[in-house]
């Protein structure tokens, strides 16, 4: 495990050993993992992360908008494939985000968002922290079906790899919640054990003409679906010219009443646009032969 210069430089400074910090580990294992960049917004709860994260090489792209940070990791997701990362303070840093999470939700889009919690703060200690702005993670987040993985000192590497894990397989935003004080305790944790233990490939999915033909339902580029007669049609005639000619699957696509019973408008645009001939079609019949 790489730690930052700075955990070094302190540690030498003050002549012993120094255990690294569970915000260290906790990069270090984000590190691992194979991530690149982090999108943040930095507050005062999660400043350690982020330093962290850009001391073990990550890019980190700073946003103005807690928004902002989470749509952007989500479109990464979307582009790459790949499980995202980004990171909001406590509070009202996770209310600015949840129209991006939600968004990130309903794309089935993998990312990691690493955000602080100040509920658990001593009243007397930290009132606005605690009163205004100390809100439940979990009781936001459960109301949008984003899952919660709660960090620990002790743990912060298995926490990390748990979190990226379930992103990856369940192809939804998680949240790893870090209690604010945990990250700057000291962590034994090892990022390479915990990710030995926990890491799963994903299985490949490939899809095939057979599975759309046989399914029930069958699912456009832009999300809508259909289960009405002369869907099946439409579709078969136009999954041909979706890669060559997107501009008559632009004209086809989404259904105007995908997720609800059709209307008879509906079945009227369904019908002719199954019997009309595609753009690929019209620029063939109108081609010049040798």
């Amino acid at each position: 495990m790489v730690i930052s210069a700075d955990v070094v430089e302190a540690s030498a400074a003050a002549g012993t050993a120094t255990t690294p910090s569970a915000a260290a580990v906790i990069a270090a294992t984000v590190a691992r993992l194979g991530a690149q960049h982090v999108f943040a917004l930095m507050g005062g709860t999660n400043m350690r992360v982020v330093h962290h994260l850009a001391g073990e090489g990550l890019v980190v792209h700073h946003f103005r908008h807690e928004n902002g940070a989470v749509g952007a990791a989500d479109g990464y997701a979307r582009v790459t494939g790949e499980v995202a990362w980004s990171s909001v303070i406590h509070g009202p840093g996770l209310t600015n985000a949840i129209t991006a999470l939600r968004t990130a939700v309903k794309a089935r889009s993998p990312q990691v968002l690493i955000m602080a919690d100040t509920a658990g703060l001593p009243p007397r200690n930290s009132p606005f922290d605690t009163g205004i702005q100390g809100l439940s993670p979990e009781a936001i987040l459960s109301q949008i079906g984003v899952p919660v993985v709660r960090a620990s000192a002790a743990s912060a590497a298995y926490d990390t790899v748990r979190a990226h894990q379930a992103a990856l397989h369940s192809l939804s935003p998680v949240a790893l919640v870090i209690p604010f004080g945990v990250e700057a305790e000291p962590s034994g944790g090892d990022p390479e054990t915990a990710i030995a233990e926990l890491v799963r490939e994903r299985p490949a999915v490939v899809p095939s003409a057979e599975a759309i033909d046989a399914a029930s339902r069958r699912s456009g580029p832009a999300g809508g679906s259909s289960s009405w007669p002369g869907a099946g049609r439409a579709i078969r005639r136009r999954r041909g010219s979706w890669s060559g000619s997107p501009s008559s699957a632009v004209r086809t696509w989404p259904p105007p009443c995908a997720g609800s019973a059709p209307s008879q408008a509906h079945r009227r645009i369904w019908a002719s646009s199954a019997a009309s001939p595609t753009t690929q079609e019209r620029r063939s019949s109108t081609r010049p032969t040798a």
